[in-house]
């Protein structure tokens, strides 16, 4: 959004070029699912985060050159994005004791929302500077920060307990006895075929569709409504689209750690309990964004609302988003990559839906 005036970018252009990335995102997730399994989650997540890094360094470069291949950079990027994505529900396949598997994988997450915040409060801050054009720097600094993370992740990180050199051997006995995965207390292997025609694979396809559906559209649009319709200033609008995802990350833990005190001290079953944090997570953010639809004149209580309602959808990811674990801890990563694969076609379909509806972003049309 920032140099969309330096290149005379239509609102039309600009959101094809926030869709894009997701062309790329959705087609490698199940083929991430399945190399993190055969090769291991530490590697595929290691290159693609770097690869994603790479790309974000020549970002400026593209730009300069074509507005199309600034899109053909954005599908690379999300390809490498999509490979690694499905890789930490296979790493927790392998670590996270059935007791702590849902607080470990929303601690997982609420990293990737402290990522979130960091980066749309400091863009702004960076954009707007004099240095390097401002908007530029944005690239480089992201893109160099992913490459260095990457480089200490594959020195750092093992895809087992049973390969990590500075484990306990009081730790590796506790895990490995109290993990869902075949060698341990599971005898019979599940056949991946079965899994894909059971009711419960389907109820977490449903679930991560409508969830991911809400969740883009904000993640997407939210910075260009900021400032398009309700006219904040960029370094404003860096700091409020960051809010919602600062409530993500105490919302993200939390339900996490509520789901495993349910079940731990036996008040729900799994099933149960995946199904409270996920109506929590999907019926009060619909209902909060819906109410935007009839504030039209505050436009501090409709940034309220719109943080409130990202902040409660974080209970969902100790519903569905855990649940892969919960019916077939074997084929983890595989599953999550395949109905996170339907849940991302949202991320493009939203912005091509608005681009197509208008060239210019109005008030009505963002309510409808």
């Amino acid at each position: 959004m920032v140099a969309s005036s330096k290149f005379h970018w239509s609102e039309s252009d600009q959101d094809i070029l926030l869709g894009s990335f997701f062309y790329g995102y959705c087609s490698t997730q199940i083929l991430g699912g399945y190399l993190s399994s055969k090769i291991g989650p530490k590697i595929i997540l290691g290159v693609g985060i770097m690869i994603n890094s790479f790309l974000s360094l020549v970002t400026p470069l593209a730009a300069l050159k074509s507005y199309y291949l600034i899109v053909v950079i954005r599908v690379l990027q999300g390809l490498a994005q999509g490979l690694a994505q499905p890789c930490m529900h296979t790493m927790w396949s392998k670590w996270a004791p059935d007791s702590e598997k849902s607080w470990l994988m929303t601690i997982t997450y609420s990293g990737c929302q402290v990522g979130t915040v960091i980066a749309t409060w400091a863009t702004g801050y960076i954009a707007d500077s004099a240095v390097l054009d401002g908007w530029p720097l944005v690239f480089y600094v992201f893109g160099g920060c992913g490459m260095i993370w990457s480089f200490g992740w594959l020195l750092l990180v093992h895809d087992t307990p049973g390969k990590h050199p500075r484990i306990s051997q009081k730790e590796l006995e506790y895990i490995t006895s109290n993990i869902l995965i075949p060698g341990s207390h599971i005898s019979v292997k599940p056949r991946l075929c079965k899994i894909l025609r059971t009711p419960a694979l389907m109820a977490i396809v449903a679930a991560h569709f409508a969830n991911d559906w809400g969740c883009f559209a904000l993640t997407v649009c939210l910075p260009s409504y900021l400032h398009r319709v309700l006219n904040y200033h960029i370094r404003q609008n860096g700091f409020l689209s960051s809010l919602p995802f600062i409530v993500l990350v105490v919302t993200n833990p939390l339900s996490g750690y509520l789901a495993d005190m349910l079940r731990g001290r036996n008040i729900l079953s799994t099933k149960n309990t995946r199904k409270l944090v996920n109506s929590i997570g999907l019926f009060i953010p619909s209902a909060l964004m819906f109410s935007v639809c009839y504030v039209d004149s505050d436009r501090n209580l409709i940034v309220a609302l719109l943080t409130m309602a990202v902040g409660f959808s974080g209970f969902t990811m100790a519903g569905y988003s855990v649940n892969h674990l919960d019916i077939a801890p074997t084929f983890a990563g595989v599953l999550y990559g395949l109905t996170n694969t339907i849940g991302t076609t949202t991320g493009f379909i939203g912005p091509a839906i608005l681009a197509s509806l208008t060239g210019e972003v109005v008030y009505q049309t963002l309510r409808s």
